[in-house]
């Protein structure tokens, strides 16, 4: 009997930890999983290309830009633009900008929420260093952008504006479990020969 309830112990642990280390996924498009054609069967055809080469989508919620990944190798390149991007490309990352910006991620999803008294202080601490703050400052007002990479997702949010974009991306896991089963692509040297 103990035995049983150690195992199951053990399972929830583990699973809790694996979940945590999962990219978030937006309408059902999880990052390095989904593909290029089942992202244009659930919003459409790209609407266009923006400056990093990235499809851009239109819907309800705003505008969404996809980036793409090669799924048999890795490029050069660390991203496969839109303009060479295949059926079989994968999602990389998925942002979107809200048609109207919102007053806090608060509004759309709960962040990591601030330590309580009883939580172990490291612990906290150290999922806090985990996120990437960058802020711009000026004129009396700011932006920033909160990335985490244990968890895949992170937003920019603007003094003035309030929450003007939101990103999906692998979690650093995932990415790594990514990139260590792939062989760089061949060059155009190495097809020739």
């Amino acid at each position: 009997m103990r035995v049983s309830a150690f195992i199951t112990t053990i399972s929830c642990v583990l699973l809790v930890f694996a979940s945590s280390t999962l990219a978030k996924p937006w309408k059902d498009i999880v990052p390095l999983k989904t593909t290029r054609a089942e992202v244009v069967r659930l919003l459409g055809k790209p609407t266009g290309i923006d400056e990093k080469n990235r499809a851009v989508f239109s819907h309800v919620d705003g505008t969404v830009t996809i980036s793409w990944k090669r799924p048999e190798c890795l490029s050069k390149d660390f991203l496969w633009s839109e303009k060479d991007a295949n059926d079989t490309a994968l999602v990389y990352q998925i942002t979107l900008e809200p048609k109207a910006f919102l007053k806090s991620i608060d509004e759309y999803e709960k962040p990591v929420p601030p330590p309580t008294e009883n939580e172990d202080i490291k612990t906290v601490y150290k999922q806090w260093l985990e996120q990437d703050v960058n802020c711009l400052m000026g004129e009396g007002s700011s932006s920033c952008s909160i990335i985490n990479a244990l968890t895949g997702f992170g937003y920019s949010d603007a003094t003035k504006l309030g929450v003007t974009a939101i990103y999906y991306f692998p979690s650093k896991v995932e990415e790594e479990a990514f990139r260590s089963k792939l062989q760089p692509c061949p060059t155009k040297t190495d097809v020739k020969q």
